[in-house]
C-alpha cells in the first residue's frame, strides 16, 4: 500500500444543520502499482476498534458475491463472540450506474455508515483503525499498518464543498469548490486526495514512484495549494483555459506533445479531433475495418481507428470526394456539427432568432450551432459573433470538451 486515510461526513452534516449520526465513515487506500480488479485474489481489510482495547470490533473486507457482478465491501462484527456479517456495500460507495473507475486503478474507497458501527456523536470520541492488503501470490498480509487514531465526529481535518453524485465524494472539476476545515490547535495535518479518474500519473508520489491518483498535501493556515499543477510548460495558471486544459490532460483525452507543450494557440486538426472524441467516449471497444472508409486515411494513419470509429458512429461523413482530410483544421461551424452528432442528434427546435449575429438561420450548420449555444457549450465572442468559418484553437477545444462533458454527458 502507498497511502491510507480516513474521512467522515459527520462534521459537514452538523455544520449544515443535519444529524451527524447519519454520516459516513470512509477509508481511502492507494497502492504503489495498479491492480486490474478488486477480487478475492486481491483483498483489502480495514480493522476498526471502537472501544479502545486495540482489538477489532468490526472489519471491512473487499470481496465478490455470487449474483453480484460488482466488487463489494463486507462489514463484519462480533456477536456473542462470533464474527458475523452485518451488511455489505458497493466499493467506492457507488453501484455500477455511477463510474468511479474501479478497474486498472490504484485507488479505492471503503465506506460504512457510522450507525452500522454503533457510533454516535453523543458517546463516541476516538476510534482506531488499521489497514492490510492480501494478494493471491502470498496468502498473508503483504502490507499492513499499525493502529491509527481517528475522531469521526471531531476530526483534525474535514471538508465541505461541491459534492459529487456519490455520497462522501467531491466533484473534481474546474468550477468546483473544496474547503478544508482544520480543528483549532491541530498541527502537522495532511490530506490524502484520491483523484479517482486521473490517469496521467503526473501527481507526485513518494520514493520516486508516480502518485497516479493519490496525492498528499500538507494543510497549513492561510496557504493556497493547487492540487493539479500545470501539466504543460506553455499553459501557465493565468491561461484563460488553464483548468479546462488540465482537465483534458488528467482524463488523458490529450497527452500534448513530446516536448511537454500543449500549444494552445494552434489549430485543431480533424484527425486529432477524432482522437479527442474517441477518448472522451472512454476509448470504447471498436474494431476498425480492414478497408478504409476514406481514401486519404490509410490503416497506417496514427488516428485510423479513431476516425473510423467516428464514421461508424455517424459523427462524420467526410467530404463528397471520399476524403476525410485529417490534417485540415476544424472550423468552428463543423465542430458544432460534430458535437451535435456525438450527442446522437437530439431533438431540437432551433430558434427563429439566431444567438449570433454572424450565423443566419439559413446557415448550413445553424441548428447545430444554436444547439451548442443552448447547451452552454459555446458563448461566442464578446462582439456577439460566433465566427463559424474560423479554425478552432486547441485551448478553445479543451473548453468545449469540458463543457460538453459537464453539461451534456452528465
Amino acid at each position: 500500500m502507498q497511502h491510507v486515510g480516513a474521512a467522515s461526513t459527520a462534521p459537514a452534516l452538523k455544520a449544515s444543520g443535519g444529524n451527524p449520526n447519519d454520516g459516513l465513515l470512509a477509508f481511502g487506500i492507494s497502492t504503489w502499482a495498479n491492480w486490474d480488479v478488486v477480487s478475492t485474489e486481491n483483498t483489502f481489510t480495514v480493522n476498526i476498534d471502537t472501544d479502545g482495547n486495540n482489538r477489532a470490533d468490526y472489519m471491512l473486507v473487499t470481496d465478490r458475491a455470487k449474483g453480484i457482478d460488482f466488487p463489494i465491501v463486507r462489514l463484519y462484527g462480533y456477536k456473542n463472540g462470533n464474527l458475523e456479517q452485518i451488511a455489505y456495500y458497493p466499493l467506492n460507495n457507488a453501484w455500477g450506474d455511477t463510474d468511479t473507475n474501479m478497474m486498472d486503478s490504484n485507488a479505492l474507497v471503503m465506506a460504512v455508515p457510522l450507525k452500522d458501527l454503533g457510533l454516535s456523536a453523543e458517546k463516541t470520541k476516538d476510534i482506531k483503525y488499521s489497514v492490510s492488503a492480501t494478494t493471491q501470490y502470498a496468502w498473508t498480509n503483504v502490507s499492513e499498518t499499525g493502529w491509527i487514531n481517528y475522531r469521526p465526529f471531531d476530526p483534525k481535518l474535514w471538508f465541505s464543498g461541491t459534492a459529487a453524485t456519490v455520497q462522501g465524494f467531491f466533484a473534481d472539476a474546474p468550477s468546483s469548490e473544496l474547503v478544508a476545515h482544520r480543528a483549532e490547535g491541530a498541527t502537522d495535518v495532511k490530506a490524502l486526495f484520491l483523484h479517482m479518474h486521473n490517469t496521467t500519473g503526473d501527481l507526485s508520489g513518494l520514493n520516486g514512484a508516480a502518485g497516479n491518483r493519490a496525492q498528499v498535501l500538507e494543510v497549513t493556515e492561510q496557504q493556497r495549494l493547487d492540487p493539479a499543477p500545470s501539466r504543460f510548460t506553455d499553459v501557465p495558471a493565468e491561461n484563460q483555459f488553464y483548468a479546462e486544459i488540465n482537465w483534458l490532460a488528467q482524463r488523458r483525452i490529450t497527452t500534448g506533445y513530446p516536448d511537454g507543450t500543449f500549444r494552445p494557440g494552434e489549430n485543431v486538426e480533424r484527425g486529432a479531433m477524432a482522437a479527442y472524441f474517441y477518448r472522451l467516449a472512454g476509448t470504447p471497444q471498436f474494431t476498425a475495418p480492414d478497408n478504409p472508409t476514406f481514401s486519404d486515411v490509410p490503416k497506417s494513419h496514427p488516428f485510423y481507428k479513431e476516425i473510423e470509429w467516428m464514421a461508424a458512429r455517424g459523427i462524420t461523413t467526410g467530404y463528397g470526394d471520399g476524403t476525410f482530410r485529417p490534417s485540415a483544421s476544424v472550423n468552428r461551424d463543423a465542430m458544432a456539427a460534430f458535437f451535435y452528432r456525438y450527442a446522437n442528434s437530439p431533438q431540437f427546435a432551433a430558434p427563429a432568432a439566431s444567438p449570433f449575429k454572424d450565423v443566419p438561420a439559413n446557415s448550413q450548420f445553424y441548428k447545430e450551432i444554436a444547439w451548442l449555444a443552448e447547451q452552454g457549450i459555446t458563448k461566442g465572442w464578446d462582439d456577439g459573433t460566433y465566427r463559424p468559418g474560423e479554425p478552432i484553437h486547441r485551448d478553445a477545444m479543451a473548453a468545449f470538451l469540458y463543457r460538453y462533458s459537464d453539461k451534456v454527458l452528465k
